[in-house]
């Protein structure tokens, strides 16, 4: 049972039918995931009006009422991922019992010729194992991606609207960094691909030893049994320990390298127009803060696409 190689967007069609009956629930869900990724890019614009206007005013009222509404910001969007959590959690374990049931029928209706040929260890495997990762885009990766891709985008709305002069130099460079990512992701894409089908292979293999475990012992093929879960357990390993290493070697180098390389950028073309007044401490507070935020969900979209890759 080879997995055939597809893309993202085929897969997606094929879960689509078993959303549509609940798409209200992931309408509502995404809708309040906006709000949260809003909210998400408030904060640092109250830190910024807190600076530019109560502190040199001296106002301890209006920095109370800055602090105050800094607070609630963060409130509000904490009860608001909790519940969009609960929401695309309960929509991931709908799409998932109706999708194993739908699995089931049809394994039913197979004739018997087909299961001769078929390993049911990898049966299993397809339709538990596999069925759970579903679960888990449809859940929490799918909060994260939309979630991440709002917050990115938005990010870059505000930063253009505040100071577009300065937005137009670091541009350039997050379109280097995102088809970095791009290729980066193409390139993991074939081991995550081989990881999968030796996870599919060892855990058929694991749970036809286990049925099979009395005739194993009676014919004394438990070294040849250990001998080939230990090769099959090691190749996977060695896949995934490379793919981690580029993976996770790849995100700290961009995240140092651009990360400390936008700061720079930034404070050079921001102190100057501070020094003479045509801009606002508060405005590089602003792109200090965003940078520094819009780094974190780049990094973690192409870690979610990873995910994928994995499931």
């Amino acid at each position: 049972m080879k997995e055939q190689k597809q893309n993202l967007i085929y897969y997606l069609r094929l879960l689509y039918p078993y959303v549509k009956k609940d798409r209200g629930l992931l309408i509502f869900g995404l809708f309040i995931m906006l709000i949260t990724s809003a909210l998400q890019l408030v904060d640092p614009l109250i830190l910024a009006m807190i600076v530019d206007k109560s502190v040199p005013a001296g106002d301890m009222g209006l920095t109370l009422r800055y602090g105050l509404l800094f607070i609630g910001v963060v409130l509000v969007s904490g009860f608001l991922s909790y519940l969009q959590i609960v929401l695309l959690s309960r929509l991931g374990i709908k799409v998932i019992t109706n999708f194993k049931s739908r699995v089931f029928e049809h394994l039913l209706k197979l004739p018997v010729d087909w299961f001769n040929k078929q390993s049911v260890g990898e049966l299993i495997a397809r339709v538990e194992s596999d069925s759970e990762r579903v679960k888990v885009l449809f859940s929490d990766l799918s909060i994260r991606i939309i979630g991440n891709l709002l917050f990115f985008v938005g990010v870059f709305l505000v930063l253009s609207l505040r100071e577009w002069q300065v937005t137009v130099w670091i541009l350039p460079a997050m379109v280097v960094m995102i088809f970095a990512y791009f290729f980066l992701i193409r390139y993991l894409a074939k081991f995550y691909r081989k990881i999968r089908e030796k996870y599919a292979d060892i855990s058929a293999h694991i749970t036809d030893y286990v049925q099979g475990m009395p005739m194993i012992q009676a014919l004394n093929q438990e070294k040849r049994v250990v001998d080939d879960l230990r090769r099959s357990s090691h190749d996977k390993y060695a896949l995934e320990a490379r793919a981690s290493f580029v993976e996770y070697g790849s995100q700290s180098l961009f995240s140092f390298f651009l990360n400390v390389a936008f700061i720079v950028v930034v404070i050079s073309l921001t102190a100057p127009k501070i020094i003479i007044g045509a801009a606002t401490l508060g405005t590089l507070i602003v792109f200090v803060e965003y940078i520094s935020r819009m780094m974190w969900p780049l990094m973690q979209l192409s870690e979610n696409v990873m995910q994928i890759q994995r499931s």
